[in-house]
């Protein structure tokens, strides 16, 4: 069964970098894939029986029946498809990364998973390990929490923990500029959440180590501390709950919440821009907002605000109405700062999360609409 499985899989493999599809409706291939669904029906006629599910089941299951070949089409709601980061590390072939999953199917693996006792309950590291990443992909496209824990072998987890790895090569700061993320204890101060608080220095380090990487200026590099971490922040982020299911009645927490998941989704694992999920959260973040009374908002909550409504605007490109949203917003606070120039502005978001590479030239679009609007000074 395993062996079938694994011929099938390795064609769908194969023709997802091809973007082909030679290999799957080869006739030798397709009769493995016959025979392998064959054993996996009888095994799984056994389970209904009361037999505990196999490991070796999981991972048939597993490399046989989950095709990613087509494409999903969003809803109107969801648009654009426009991308609004520059990403250097661009995927290619970016419309093929758009997935149609097979919700009963992946529900029916979870189920056989719990009655194996979860992910933390497999023998097999590798089954365990594409389950964890199959439920962060789902929960990725909801946007919700992942069903199971993720999991990692200890190697991965102390390679990830080794502070001399992927030590960042230190550049002084201009005496102009904040250092970056050096408002991130207002941020957790001012949102009431410790968990979420580390989220972002996380991501701020995270951020600043790839692009220490893309600079080749990253000393004793290890990519798998590194791609360790980033699925463990990636499933962590997924993992915050929402402001319903908060205790506690801060405002600023959703709004910030929904921040983290636009750089989640947007960079640190981007998803293609068909698929809707930056649409969504630009509309989320925008309701977020409307709870709050911005008229009235003073203090060091003024900046952090500014923040979340660049990160918004940026993440709005193409979404007319939206966009005129946040730039009128920001506006209001912006003049209430006394902040006319981009330099201020750019400083003030370094000193939150900002990935400069990826957001500058977008930011200094968004900026050149707040100028028009109110014809501030660049």
């Amino acid at each position: 069964m395993v062996i079938h499985s694994i011929v099938w899989g390795a064609a769908v493999h194969r023709d997802q970098l091809r973007h082909s599809l030679v290999e799957c409706e080869n006739v030798e291939v397709l009769s493995h894939r016959a025979e392998a669904l064959r054993l996996i029906n009888e095994e799984l006629s056994l389970v209904c029986q009361g037999k505990i599910p196999s490991e070796a089941l999981l991972f048939s299951i597993l490399s046989t029946t989950m095709d990613f070949r087509h494409i999903s089409q969003p809803t109107n709601e969801d648009q654009p498809r426009v991308h609004p980061f520059r990403l250097a590390h661009m995927p290619k072939g970016w419309d093929f990364l758009d997935m149609q999953v097979n919700y009963a199917h992946v529900s029916g693996l979870f189920m056989l998973v719990d009655r194996l006792g979860g992910l933390t309950a497999l023998r097999s590291h590798p089954v365990a390990k594409i389950v964890a990443i199959l439920d962060s992909l789902m929960a990725t496209l909801e946007l919700r929490a992942p069903l199971q824990p993720w999991v990692e072998v200890d190697e991965i987890a102390s390679l990830a923990a080794d502070l001399s790895l992927n030590v960042l090569n230190p550049q002084p700061e201009s005496a102009e500029l904040l250092t970056p993320g050096s408002s991130l204890p207002t941020l957790k101060r001012l949102v009431g959440s410790s968990r979420l608080g580390l989220v972002f220095y996380r991501l701020q380090r995270c951020f600043a180590v790839q692009s220490a990487l893309m600079r080749g200026e990253l000393q004793n590099m290890n990519l798998r501390a590194l791609g360790g971490e980033i699925a463990s922040l990636h499933h962590a982020i997924l993992s915050m709950p929402p402001c319903h299911d908060y205790i506690g009645n801060n405002m600023l927490y959703e709004p910030v919440r929904l921040v983290s998941l636009v750089f989640d989704v947007g960079i640190l694992v981007p998803m293609s821009p068909i698929l809707g999920l930056i649409g969504r959260l630009v509309r989320w973040i925008k309701a977020s907002l409307e709870c709050i009374d911005l008229e009235n908002v003073y203090d060091e909550r003024v900046e952090l605000l500014v923040w979340i409504l660049f990160v918004g605007g940026v993440a709005a490109k193409g979404m007319m109405s939206e966009r005129t949203w946040f730039v009128v917003r920001i506006c209001g606070l912006l003049q209430r700062q006394g902040m006319k120039s981009w330099p201020e502005i750019r400083q003030l978001l370094r000193s939150f999360v900002w990935v400069s590479d990826a957001m500058d030239e977008e930011a200094i679009d968004l900026w050149n609409n707040i100028h028009d609007h109110e014809s501030l000074e660049v």
